[in-house]
């Protein structure tokens, strides 16, 4: 691989951690007076599952692989992180 090509891909890398790090920031440890690491770790695994099964999810149609669509039932509230976040989803 050309020592160009190279830094164009670790140039993006470095993009996709900034944004992500921005968005811990941003959605997660601005909301929250953190006094201990067990307290941020805590705080950061609840984020992680959120961000990764319950957030918006850019795929085709908004749809992700993992969880395919109900069409009808009652649409349900679910808090996430003390309220600070909601999931919501038609019961089946």
């Amino acid at each position: 691989m050309k020592l160009a090509t190279r830094l164009l891909i670790v140039k993006k890398q470095i993009a996709y951690a900034e944004r992500f790090s921005r968005s811990i920031r941003q959605e997660c440890l601005d909301w929250f007076a953190i006094f201990s690491e067990k307290q941020l770790r805590n705080i950061l695994k609840s984020y992680m599952e959120y961000y990764n099964k319950y957030r918006p999810y850019q795929g085709i149609h908004s749809i992700s692989e993992d969880r395919p669509p109900v069409a009808s039932g009652k649409i349900m509230k679910m808090p996430i992180r003390f309220g600070l976040y909601h999931h919501y989803y038609r019961a089946s």
